[in-house]
């Protein structure tokens, strides 16, 4: 992945829309701000990515590893996120509104201002995040979320 880390964002951008790989490895990657509306990164490392900003609406990051990304304004909205690890993202201010998080971990991450409407959160597992005051806390598990106190394992 390196060889793909040192060609310019609007390359990559390009590449990803034009060539999409199943399990694409894209750790630390500048994606921000761009537009990646229906792409397939099912399975992807976009871990410690920089996605602030960027619309990923309706696009498929079912098992991607999004864990300590920068996705602050991003736009999820109606994207399949089933079983992605979001722990440890920053998602404030993101638009998940629709979004499929059916067995998403979303532990320790960051949702000041996210906006969850809509959302299919069965089986989520949140914990430790900034953000979710009991009210929506106790609308989450209404909705099949589970929120783990033990996020170290």
């Amino acid at each position: 992945m390196k060889k793909a880390i040192k060609l310019n964002k609007y390359s990559l951008v390009k590449e990803i829309v034009s060539q999409p790989v199943k399990g694409r490895n894209l750790t630390g990657c500048n994606l921000s701000n761009t537009d990646l509306i229906d792409v397939n990164l099912s399975n992807a490392n976009l871990s410690n990515a920089n996605l602030i900003g960027t619309d990923l609406s309706r696009a498929d990051l079912s098992c991607a590893n999004l864990s300590n990304a920068k996705l602050r304004g991003i736009l999820l909205s109606r994207a399949n996120l089933i079983d992605a690890n979001l722990s440890n993202a920053n998602l404030i201010d993101a638009n998940l509104k629709d979004a499929d998080l059916r067995g998403a971990n979303l532990s320790n991450a960051n949702l000041i201002g996210a906006n969850l409407k809509d959302a299919n959160l069965k089986d989520a597992i949140f914990g430790n995040n900034q953000g979710i005051s009991d009210r929506l806390k106790q609308n989450l598990i209404a909705q099949g979320a589970y929120f783990d106190l033990d996020t170290s394992q």
